[in-house]
């Protein structure tokens, strides 16, 4: 990181959450991790009494804010100042960060146990 850029590690591709959520994934080799990971990662967020997608607060900010107990003037102001309520379309991705054809097949193979629990974390999200 010698010229202040970010420097990408090999993780941050290989089922990054489940990796930052259960300890053992983070040393595990590249594509090693795997059903076992998935459903540690799955059983640590059981524990919580609400899970929420950064995606998905778009659709989902107000139940989030009012389960939390915010007065209705604050969730106003806070849906009303984020990035994520905004309808601006998304910035264009870096080049060097696109996934096309058979390098997207692979990648979404050795992600599937993080696809899962992203699908998984989407139902016990509150509804708007």
């Amino acid at each position: 990181m010698g010229d202040g850029g970010w420097r990408w590690d090999w993780r941050e591709f290989d089922n990054y959450v489940i990796r930052l959520l259960v300890p053992s994934a983070m040393s595990a080799p590249a594509g090693s991790v795997g059903s076992s990971h998935h459903d540690a990662a799955r059983a640590l967020l059981s524990n919580f009494t609400y899970v929420q997608r950064l995606e998905d607060l778009r659709v989902s900010g107000r139940s989030l804010f009012s389960y939390l107990g915010w007065p209705a003037p604050a969730i106003a102001l806070a849906m009303r100042r984020t990035r994520w309520n905004n309808a601006a379309p998304k910035a264009a991705k870096p080049k060097h960060l696109l996934f096309r054809g058979e390098q997207r097949e692979w990648m979404r193979a050795l992600n599937e146990p993080e696809l899962r629990l992203f699908k998984w974390a989407a139902s016990r999200q509150l509804s708007s």
